[in-house]
């Protein structure tokens, strides 16, 4: 939940460009995404 907080405050600032960070982060959750998955099999969600 964290990273996806965080990804939404980034997308937020237009002073910025954060499109590096906010492409990595999205990156953590898809692969946390996955091992949630791989360990708690489709109960995660």
């Amino acid at each position: 939940m964290h990273r996806q907080r965080l990804a939404v405050d980034l997308k937020a600032w237009e002073s910025f460009d954060c499109r590096l960070a906010i492409a990595q982060i999205e990156r953590d959750i898809a692969a946390i995404d996955t091992g949630l998955e791989a360990f708690f099999g489709s109960e995660a969600n």
